[in-house]
């Protein structure tokens, strides 16, 4: 049971609207959960100097006294925030593997990538040594580990990222960068999936149906549709923005090879 002290302490933190009153409704427990982050985008963060600070990139020199103290102080605030709601049983962090799957699909998948500077590679090792981080099995990204993880344990998991693919896995998610929590239900991660196969996804050069924005994409899908309906929504949308292809559903197979998280 959580005393009356903590309810209030709880009662606080959640005074502002982050979401954390669609995920859980009663504060005097705490159930809990194993916590699975996304720390990819964690390193690439603290790799990089603000703009602010106005100076070349990190020296292999900083690594111990910045770079992996930024690292450690969000994984210490994903913890802490995660930690006020639930109680965390174990933490797994994950980062993708050395090869890419999605790059035998198609080369030019995550192309539009700049090379990481030089401190990246001691920077990951630190973090596999130090902070027990884990590479992603082979030829998948952190975002597939995530969504194995969650389709095992289901609503035992919380998922912690900020990337919006995510946002195809149901259940309870942190945003560790807004600093927000999300329910995503079945319905939302089967439209989420939906809509990413319409539009791409430019972060990873995924470039399919060019001018389907979200303000036009709902002449072909809708939240709340059956599987055979967003089938035939996609096939509708592809054929409109693909004219010139005799058979759009080639294309379809591959971009949702490309976009689907998870095995």
């Amino acid at each position: 049971m959580t005393s009356r002290l903590d309810q209030l302490k709880i009662k606080t933190k959640i005074s502002y609207n982050n979401g954390i009153t669609t995920v859980i409704t009663d504060f005097t427990t705490k159930e809990e959960k194993i916590l699975v982050v996304d720390f990819d985008s964690i390193i690439h963060a603290a790799i990089y100097p603000r703009v602010d600070e106005g100076r070349p990139e990190y020296t292999l020199d900083e690594i111990d006294s910045i770079i992996m103290p930024k690292i450690k102080v969000k994984l210490f605030s994903i913890e802490e925030e995660v930690g006020n709601f639930f109680t965390v049983k174990s933490t797994y962090c994950f980062i993708g593997s050395t090869n890419n799957n999605r790059k035998r699909i198609d080369p030019s998948y995550k192309k539009n990538r700049a090379t990481p500077p030089s401190v990246y590679s001691e920077v990951v090792n630190k973090c596999i040594k130090e902070l027990e981080v884990r590479r992603a099995s082979n030829g998948l990204e952190a975002d597939d580990e995530l969504a194995n993880i969650s389709k095992i344990y289901k609503e035992h998991v919380i998922l912690a990222y900020i990337d919006k693919d995510l946002k195809q896995i149901p259940g309870i998610s942190y945003n560790y960068n807004k600093n927000t929590w999300t329910l995503i239900t079945e319905e939302e991660a089967a439209y989420q999936l939906a809509m990413q196969i319409c539009v791409g996804d430019r972060g990873d050069n995924v470039i399919v149906n060019k001018g389907c924005g979200p303000s036009r994409l709902s002449k072909y899908i809708k939240k709340g549709m059956t599987k055979y309906q967003y089938i035939k929504g996609i096939i509708k949308c592809y054929k409109h923005y693909n004219k010139t292809l005799v058979d759009v559903k080639p294309l379809i197979r591959k971009t949702y090879k490309l976009i689907k998280v998870g095995l």
